[in-house]
């Protein structure tokens, strides 16, 4: 047991525990509450309450019992392994599995199961969470990003600091919510009566934000697509519920409110997306709703009338925000995947093709400090459904005025579907040229796999039926940037 002495030579006029633990290293004030109930901590040779002012000319004593050796073992506990490289795992982790050991909880954690299917993990947050970046509560399901080592650790732990990690949960919660999207700006901290709630409070907090879109409307419920500007202790929760539209099922921030029998909160981490540790590639995952979350969605479905349904009428599924990330995202991605700009050029489908690659353009100036020439292309004409009206299509000079002979090209869209706009874009661009190669980059990909043509370059994929449609606007030429799926 170690002895540490402690003179006081000066008037300071604060609580012994708080004195304590400033003064000890890595001590927390609990733990100094702990040591001073069992009489390790003696002022003047007596005992004191942690409530005790301390004085100039104190003599405290402090007896450092030696810490007790914590051993977390592996555990053959079945986790969902979405994606396992020697640097970084994704994991889909399932509703009631808490992330890490804590005090009285020391093994049937998503740690203790981590340490049994992986020969690694990162160790800068200790024995009691190796591996673990960033946290979802126990009872919230789906994606988050493991650290094998400490490297990966590092740079993880930094995008989180700046960002740059995308974070998309879908939540549903109570009431209707009126507006398709909104933004959440207000700061969180510890409730200043209930210590282990969190709240919106300005004592003691820290700044947080959360972005929402609407993804579907059922009278009393509303489903919702949620993304982490920040990342505090149970933001969205507490974020929701500040708006009175708390988490259906949430067990502390919906007043108790529980008619359709859940274990836990409907919020489930759907989406996450990083640049990889070590190689810089942009790397996005998306999981499904748990089974037990679509039955909900299904009854909710079934018992209202089809109005409510946001999907049907009008849903914001990209934002301002959202398309300028999926722009810089995309235009980092072709620089790389071209070792460089060389031989370059963008060919934008008119109509809003042609502002896409603009934006894609003026991205990678920004990047590489490389102008890459942009031209437009009219495939009217070459349209399958209109070559019986037009034998000898051809593309306008004054739009498409370059030499494209052993260059490479981006075709860009907003939109990918059918495949029938990309190879007409094909036949065309047969007719101005022999490109050495031709990619695509889309905005959005509709996702129907059976499709024979695949983007190269995808801001957001968006699996859609066929009787909805995806609407594109940007500011050239809407006056709006943003991204809506409705019934056709």
């Amino acid at each position: 047991m170690d002895t540490v002495e402690i003179y006081v030579n000066e008037e300071d006029n604060e609580r012994i525990d708080s004195y304590l633990a400033r003064e000890l290293d890595e001590v927390s004030r609990t733990y100094v509450q702990k040591l001073i109930k069992d009489n390790y901590i003696t002022v003047n040779d007596k005992s004191v309450k942690p409530k005790y002012i301390v004085k100039e000319g104190d003599n405290i004593v402090v007896k450092l019992p030696e810490p007790k050796k914590l051993e977390i073992t592996a555990e053959d506990i079945p986790i969902d392994i979405v994606y396992e490289d020697d640097d970084i795992a994704v994991i889909n982790k399932p509703q009631g599995l808490v992330v890490h050991p804590a005090p009285g909880n020391y093994s049937g954690t998503l740690v203790n199961a981590l340490l049994y299917h992986m020969n690694s993990l990162s160790t800068i947050n200790g024995v009691i969470r190796p591996g673990i970046v960033h946290r979802i509560d126990k009872d919230t399901s789906g994606l988050l990003v493991i650290a094998k080592n400490d490297f990966a650790h590092r740079v993880l732990s930094e995008g989180l600091k700046n960002h740059s990690i995308k974070r998309v949960y879908n939540a549903l919660v109570y009431g209707n919510i009126k507006e398709d999207s909104g933004t959440i700006n207000a700061p969180i901290g510890r409730h200043p009566v209930e210590r282990k709630k969190m709240a919106v409070t300005e004592h003691n907090s820290k700044y947080a934000i959360t972005h929402f879109n609407v993804l579907e409307r059922y009278g009393k419920y509303t489903l919702i697509e949620a993304r982490l500007e920040t990342g505090r202790t149970h933001q969205i929760r507490v974020h929701m519920s500040y708006i009175n539209h708390p988490v259906v099922g949430d067990p502390i921030y919906s007043n108790g409110k529980n008619e359709f029998g859940l274990k836990g909160q409907l919020l489930h981490a759907k989406e996450i997306g990083f640049k990889h540790p070590r190689s810089g590639e942009y790397m996005e995952f998306d999981t499904d709703l748990p089974e037990y979350f679509n039955e909900i969605i299904l009854k909710l479905r079934n018992r209202v009338d089809v109005r409510w349904y946001s999907m049907l009428t009008k849903a914001i599924i990209l934002d301002d925000v959202a398309i300028q990330r999926a722009t810089t995202r995309i235009a980092n991605e072709i620089v790389e995947r071209n070792k460089g700009t060389k031989d370059l050029i963008f060919v934008g489908i008119k109509t809003r093709g042609a502002p896409f690659a603009e934006r894609l353009s003026k991205k990678i100036y920004e990047i590489e400090g490389e102008k890459i020439p942009v031209l437009t292309l009219d495939i009217t004409l070459y349209r399958d459904d209109l070559t019986e009206i037009c034998d000898n299509p051809i593309v306008k000079d004054e739009e498409f005025n370059m030499d494209i002979n052993n260059k490479v090209i981006i075709l860009t869209d907003d939109v990918i579907f059918t495949g029938r706009t990309v190879r007409a874009a094909l036949d065309a661009l047969v007719d101005k040229g022999r490109p050495k190669k031709v990619q695509l980059a889309v905005l959005i990909d509709r996702g129907h796999r059976e499709l024979p043509i695949r983007a190269d370059f995808v801001g957001k994929n968006v699996p859609t039926s066929r009787n909805e449609v995806i609407s594109v606007q940007f500011v050239e030429t809407d006056g709006i940037d943003q991204v809506l799926i409705k019934e056709n």
